[in-house]
């Protein structure tokens, strides 16, 4: 039987965006509608995570997104040590996208998080 990997929903849960690990640019005041929306984009990204591997690891992913949700940067800032978990990781994030647009009153700024992602 082939082992496979998964991301354990718990472990991501662990480090969602209410534990602060999540890092959203947001102007002042608005620091509510911002968790808010990192929580969303949390989930969106938890709902695309990568399955099927057989690798266990921790990757920390930054990336930034435009006002319609389009993801306009990503890297590996801290990587798993295998370059295909870490590649893994960013096709997840390619197929989450897009992300639901950032309500107005965020910004027309992209928003940008770094996010701890760990394969079980």
């Amino acid at each position: 039987m082939e082992a496979k990997e998964n991301v354990s929903e718990a472990a991501l849960t662990a480090n969602a965006p209410s534990s602060g690990t999540t890092s959203v640019a947001a102007e002042p005041g608005e620091d509510e509608t911002a968790r808010r929306y990192a929580e969303t984009v949390w989930r969106h990204l938890l709902a695309h995570r990568p399955r099927g591997l057989r690798l266990k690891g921790s990757v920390v992913l930054a990336f930034t997104l435009s006002r319609q949700g389009a993801v306009i940067q990503a890297a590996i800032a801290r990587s798993s040590g295998a370059e295909t978990l870490d590649q893994a990781v960013l096709e997840g994030l390619a197929a989450a996208a897009p992300f639901p647009a950032p309500p107005a009153v965020i910004g027309d700024a992209g928003l940008s998080f770094t996010v701890p992602v760990q394969v079980r």
